[in-house]
């Protein structure tokens, strides 16, 4: 049986250190409204994410760490599209970006940039 989860598109990214890596695209609900970019990042290091959306109202990030479904970070919640935090697991964490459940049934569509580094 097929999941939610199992239908986001999934996207691997290389960090270049401090130098920031920069990715643009466009979220569209329903079927479109959520994407996760998976980054490698070393205990100790700080990451940090920030995101500029056009319907930035409606347009959040999470971040989850590795092996857990617990975000360290729920933008919707905090009302914010940037986050910085040192690490204290190196791993895999996912940054998921998406158009809220109530924004994403109206079809909205959000164009985003996505800033991502780790030092």
């Amino acid at each position: 049986m097929a999941t939610a989860e199992d239908s986001i598109p999934v996207y691997a990214i290389a960090l270049r250190g401090a130098e920031p890596v920069i990715l643009k695209g466009r979220l569209q609900g329903p079927e479109k409204s959520t994407k996760d970019f998976i980054v490698g990042v070393k205990q100790g290091e700080t990451l940090t994410v920030s995101m500029k959306a056009s319907k930035a109202n409606s347009t959040y990030f999470n971040i989850l760490p590795p092996h857990d479904a617990t975000a360290l970070f729920v933008g919707e919640m905090q009302g914010a599209n940037e986050w910085r935090q040192r690490l204290d697991v190196s791993g895999n964490y996912t940054i998921r970006i998406y158009i809220n459940r109530a924004a994403a049934r109206k079809g909205v569509k959000s164009d985003y940039t996505l800033k991502i580094s780790a030092s």
